[in-house]
């Protein structure tokens, strides 16, 4: 009879290593920032000039994948691999 594996442990931030927002830390706040600007650009009005919300929000997304690989500790090798991969799953 086959087993199930046991259910990891711990609050998905545990097990995602997400640490604990750390205000003193720069990678952090640039995080929140970041996270501020995409939202206020999502909240744009849909006839506000598209395709340079479009931009924006794109240039803040790629900052936010930069500040992420900082934040685990990833080689800039790793985020393209993941972004790759992202974009072959997405198509």
């Amino acid at each position: 009879m086959l087993e199930c594996p046991e259910r990891p442990r711990g609050s998905r931030q545990e097990r995602l290593r997400i640490p604990e927002f750390d205000p003193k830390d720069k990678v952090h706040k640039r995080l929140a920032e970041l996270s501020m600007q995409a939202h206020e650009l999502a909240k744009t009005p849909a006839g506000s000039e598209p395709s340079a919300v479009s931009r924006k929000l794109s240039a803040v997304e790629a900052e936010v994948d930069v500040e992420s690989a900082k934040l685990w500790n990833l080689s800039a090798s790793d985020l393209a691999e993941i972004q790759r991969s992202l974009k072959e799953l997405t198509g």
